[in-house]
């Protein structure tokens, strides 16, 4: 094998410098660390540098006046000279030739049979003085570690690290790809928005790395009911979308969802434990809910929260009034912060009556909204909104403090001390029990109110949402003299058990159950049932929504322990309230009001 390049074919002058000037380019071209590599006008290799023939494994092989097909036959088919990398070489060379200048590109080789590597490659041809094509230099700069950074970069961009799948970027570039060839060969298109239920208290419970074995299990179930063809996503936290790509039938992405929401009802084995994770999904359909990528996730999304918002682990297919009653919520929501700094808010109390001595014994804080232009808001209509959007916490703190420091000017002015009773949400609740037990103690100190006259009433749902977390908080507030009372009994949970885990001080009965007591039996049992179950377990017991007679006599002779409602006093301001505290008269208990 000859090393030596012609000098006719690198044009050296013909001076007697020649060999000096050829040895020291050769000199220095076999210390680049680029493979530089010599052909002649037949494409016949003629030279190659150190970096080449390491790269190429020309080792001992003579190559000098080989072509491309002829080196790659003589070094095997597990050499990086492969044919179909050879026939890729030969058709870049006759580039640079017909275009008569370089040739830039990038071409990719194994080495080895295995490793993938990635070069950068310029191809110049060279051309003799009569215009004929003498011979082509080629360089070949290995940029394989820029490569495989830009990879690793182009993954991170685009895909989730946790469960692999594509993230909302890459997923949005996908979607808007399919949905374009949806609209131009005239297909159906149905995206699913799938949202965990729950998936907060998960986390909260056994910790964010638990909850990231969770996604992956999800994900895992989820591939498994969905087509090759479909495309999944994790868009962030617990929401994942997806996309059914041409479905048969309008009805497939709604019949996929009943699927999906059937896997889910198995438990999933994590670490060692049971974990029951339900799924909302929200549906939408190329082309009747939307006609492009925005609108029709948005449209999914809000689907998916409306399944949410009638109960869970159910899917919703979008409908036009959905965005209307959305618009509508996230206006409520806007005025929502707005009254909250403007102090439209206002508390109005309805007392509590002892039904052995007809004395008010305590009182109920219940919110309300004095919204400029509409009177008083009912907070049936507003507590919904301030719960989903999280206002409830900040609203619920105002009411806290609020109500505390009415009472604690009722008894400054010597009126009777009562007891304060002050609704707790879930949302205020799930934070964590040091939060809310040092939101009280800070209320309790900027009121001046002794913890003995406040009660804060909880539901039976709120209390079983997290029974540990519940228990610990209960036991704090109870600790410090506060009492505990359970609202609207009988409507949540059938399980009893935490009755007795609980310190709980009061039953409250839903008046629910007290409007049809004179004349409905099973009405009637039920009430009687909760008397004598928080009798039993040394509870007061309170009926809520009392608004005749028959139903205060029905109530008193089965021994209920007090009642709240209209028959004595419907809920009043507090300058209403203060004037009724200072002349009120033991309620009549058996007669007729």
């Amino acid at each position: 094998m000859s090393s030596k390049i012609h000098k006719d074919l690198l044009h050296f002058p013909a001076a007697s410098q020649d060999r000096q000037i050829d040895a020291m380019m050769h000199e220095l071209m076999d210390l680049s660390p680029d493979a530089i590599f010599f052909k002649d006008g037949d494409g016949r290799w003629l030279w190659v540098n150190g970096a080449g023939v390491q790269l190429f494994g020309l080792e001992g092989i003579s190559y000098y006046g080989l072509s491309d097909q002829e080196l790659a036959h003589l070094l095997g088919p597990d050499s990086c000279f492969t044919r179909h990398h050879m026939q890729s070489c030969s058709g870049t060379d006759e580039k640079a030739w017909q275009a008569g200048a370089p040739w830039r590109g990038e071409e990719c080789v194994l080495v080895n049979g295995e490793l993938t590597r990635h070069f950068d490659v310029i191809k110049t041809p060279l051309f003799g003085p009569d215009g004929a094509r003498r011979g082509l230099l080629g360089i070949r700069r290995d940029i394989s570690e820029q490569m495989q950074a830009y990879s690793k970069i182009h993954y991170l961009a685009n895909y989730d690290s946790l469960t692999g799948l594509p993230n909302r970027t890459l997923f949005q570039e996908q979607f808007a790809q399919v949905l374009a060839t949806a609209k131009a060969q005239e297909q159906l298109l149905a995206m699913l928005f799938l949202d965990l239920d729950r998936f907060k208290d998960i986390n909260e419970a056994h910790g964010h790395g638990f909850g990231d074995t969770l996604l992956q299990s999800v994900t895992k179930r989820i591939k498994g009911c969905i087509r090759a063809s479909d495309m999944l996503a994790r868009l962030g936290g617990d929401e994942f979308a997806l996309i059914q790509v041409n479905p048969s039938h309008v009805d497939d992405a709604e019949r996929l969802a009943q699927r999906l929401i059937q896997a889910f009802s198995r438990p999933f084995n994590i670490h060692g434990h049971e974990i029951h994770s339900t799924v909302s999904i929200g549906i939408t359909r190329y082309p009747f809910d939307g006609q492009d990528v925005q609108q029709l996730l948005q449209n999914a999304d809000i689907a998916m929260y409306r399944a949410k918002r009638e109960g869970r682990n159910q899917s919703r297919i979008y409908t036009a009034d959905m965005s209307t009653q959305t618009q509508a919520r996230v206006a409520l929501e806007k005025n929502l912060r707005r009254a909250l700094a403007k102090r439209e808010f206002l508390l109005h109390y309805q007392p509590q009556v002892d039904l052995q001595t007809g004395q008010i014994v305590g009182m109920e804080a219940l919110l309300r909204w004095q919204r400029p232009g509409f009177g008083i808001v009912p907070p049936a209509e507003f507590i919904p909104v301030a719960e989903e959007s999280g206002l409830i916490i900040p609203i619920g703190e105002w009411v806290l403090r609020e109500a505390c420091t009415q009472n604690k000017l009722w008894q400054d002015a010597g009126l009777p001390s009562l007891r304060m009773a002050v609704n707790i949400s879930a949302r205020q609740f799930g934070l964590n029990g040091r939060f809310m037990t040092e939101m009280v103690d800070q209320v309790l100190k900027e009121s001046g109110l002794m913890p003995e006259y406040l009660e804060l009433e909880l539901t039976e749902s709120l209390v079983m949402a997290n029974p540990e977390q519940t228990a610990h908080i209960l036991h704090r507030l109870k600790d410090r003299g506060i009492s505990i009372s359970v609202d609207d009994f009988g409507t949540g949970y059938s399980s009893l058990s935490y009755l007795k885990r609980f310190p709980i001080d009061k039953l409250k009965i839903d008046r629910s159950f007290v409007r049809d007591i004179t004349h409905d039996d099973a009405d009637a049992a039920i009430v009687n049932a909760v008397i004598s179950l928080g009798h039993s377990l040394n509870l007061q017991v309170i009926a809520e929504g009392v608004e005749t007679t028959e139903q205060l006599e029905y109530l008193r002779q089965e021994g209920c322990d007090g009642i709240q409602g209209y028959l004595f006093s419907r809920p009043m301001p507090a300058i209403a309230l203060t004037q009724m505290l200072r002349k009120v008269r033991p309620f009549e208990i058996n007669s007729s009001k």
